[in-house]
């Protein structure tokens, strides 16, 4: 024992190891990237529902509402049984399941794969909205 410290005095807990501190560039790095991709999505989807005058604000918080029409105008079909104003979850579910049916008949004549299901992008997970529209700018607009 060393004569500086005081016998009755616990010793100091070791800091945590370097590993475990999360790096402050790298998360303000994907920060950047996320809202990067955000305003390039939302400026892309606002584009494409220009004829039927909508508009999306938040990407997590407007998809669900507008992923019905913005298949409609990209497929060039009307899809049955659609609430055009849903407020209700379960209004949203249906139209989100009835818009990525679609996109998964369209899909998988390509060879994408959707991997997300109606829940996530009504919850607005981020990477399931991202990766549907991804999916529908691969499939109606590239490959067209």
């Amino acid at each position: 024992m060393s004569s500086d410290q005081d016998p009755d005095t616990p010793p100091s807990p070791d800091p945590p190891p370097k590993e475990a501190q999360p790096s402050t560039w790298m998360s303000s790095r994907q920060t950047h990237a996320d809202a990067m991709r955000d305003r390039c999505l939302v400026a892309w989807v606002n584009h494409r529902l220009q004829p039927r005058s909508k508009t999306v604000s938040d990407l997590s918080r407007d998809t669900a509402e507008v992923l019905a029409d913005l298949v409609e105008l990209l497929t060039g079909r009307s899809l049955r049984h659609v609430k055009k104003a849903p407020t209700l979850r379960m209004h949203k579910l249906a139209n989100v399941s009835r818009a990525l049916a679609v996109v998964r008949v369209c899909g998988d004549d390509l060879g994408t794969p959707l991997e997300h299901g109606a829940d996530a992008v009504v919850d607005g997970k981020r990477a399931a909205v991202h990766g549907v529209l991804l999916i529908l700018i691969q499939t109606f607009v590239v490959e067209a």
